[in-house]
């Protein structure tokens, strides 16, 4: 029996080239700083970025789960 959650989630608008492109320029100027820092500040950027994952990667699964037709309380949900 399906989940009571599972619903088809909102398709989001697909992200403009354009977009995509200043972000991946903006990572490429960045990276000889990345990778000259010391491993002190990297571990505190991937912590930073590990928290903000965390705020979200609940959603993310349960859109996983819905758009594959996985009810989220099952064993296979935990997969996502």
């Amino acid at each position: 029996m399906p989940s009571a959650r599972l619903t088809t989630p909102p398709t989001p608008s697909p992200t403009p080239e354009s977009d995509l492109d200043k972000q991946l320029e903006r990572l490429a100027s960045r990276a000889r700083e990345f990778a000259r820092a010391a491993i002190s500040q990297k571990i505190a950027w991937l912590r930073a970025a590990r928290g903000g994952l965390s705020r979200v990667s609940a959603d993310f699964a349960e859109r996983a789960c819905v758009a594959k037709h996985i009810d989220f309380s099952s064993n296979l949900a935990a997969e996502e």
